[in-house]
Order: structure tokens, then C-alpha cells, then sequence
């Protein structure tokens, strides 16, 4: 019997290098794997973020609309919430709360964080 497309393996999910849409950042490095994509979710993104050692995951951001959380799946590293660094280890959960914050900053090896999103619907014409 086949997999249905909703069970992905994440090794088989290619990884991305991040930052992907702005130059190349000094300090910001990991790879992503887009698992909700790839298992064909269209309201929710999910990700597998592996955050290189001494790097962080993302630049400094908040969502003004979309509501996302971190899981830190193994490892450990640093979460920059406002004006905040604070220590996080594996089974560590962040929720960003319109707060500006730094996803994850790796320890000392790579740090994997598991990352989701709601993907707002988008109106279109006709819509009520």
C-alpha cells in the first residue's frame, strides 16, 4: 500500500537555506523544511526550522495578523522575545504574542525547531 499524501517523511521534504526573500544576513542562518506544504495543508504553515550553532533562525519580526508558535525539538539555543534573551532547550514551546522576536538563536550544535502558522483566508471577489 502507498503513503497517502497526508503522511510525509521530513527527510524526503527538501530543505531550504533561509533567509530566502532578503540578502544573504550576517548572523542569520538555517534550513527549512516546509512539512505542511508538503503534506498539502492551505490554512496552516508548518516547518522544520534546523538552526545552524551560533546563528539565528530568523531576522527580528512579529505578525500583525497571523498567530504562530515554535516547538524546539532537540538541542538548544536562545529566543529573543522584546528586549528579552532567554534560554530554550528541547520541549521548550514559544508563542509569539505580537511581540517583536528572533525565532531561535543556536547553542552549540545545530538546534531544530518545529514552526507553525495560520495562513489567514484570503477573501476573493464574491465572497460574502
Amino acid at each position: 500500500m502507498s503513503r497517502p499524501g497526508c503522511l510525509v517523511a521530513v527527510v524526503d521534504v527538501t530543505a531550504e537555506k533561509r533567509p530566502r526573500f532578503t540578502p544573504p544576513s550576517p548572523g542569520i542562518a538555517s534550513l527549512v523544511r516546509r512539512v505542511g506544504d508538503a503534506a498539502g495543508l492551505t490554512r496552516m504553515g508548518v516547518a522544520l526550522r534546523e538552526v545552524q550553532p551560533g546563528l539565528a533562525g530568523s531576522n527580528r519580526h512579529f505578525q500583525l495578523v497571523e498567530k504562530e508558535w515554535t516547538y524546539v525539538v532537540s538541542d538548544e539555543g536562545t529566543v529573543r522575545i522584546g528586549p528579552h534573551r532567554l534560554a530554550v532547550t528541547a520541549g521548550d514551546f514559544v508563542a509569539d504574542r505580537r511581540v517583536p522576536l528572533v525565532l531561535l538563536e543556536g547553542g552549540e550544535r545545530p538546534a531544530l525547531a518545529l514552526r507553525a502558522r495560520a495562513i489567514p483566508r484570503r477573501a476573493s471577489c464574491g465572497d460574502p
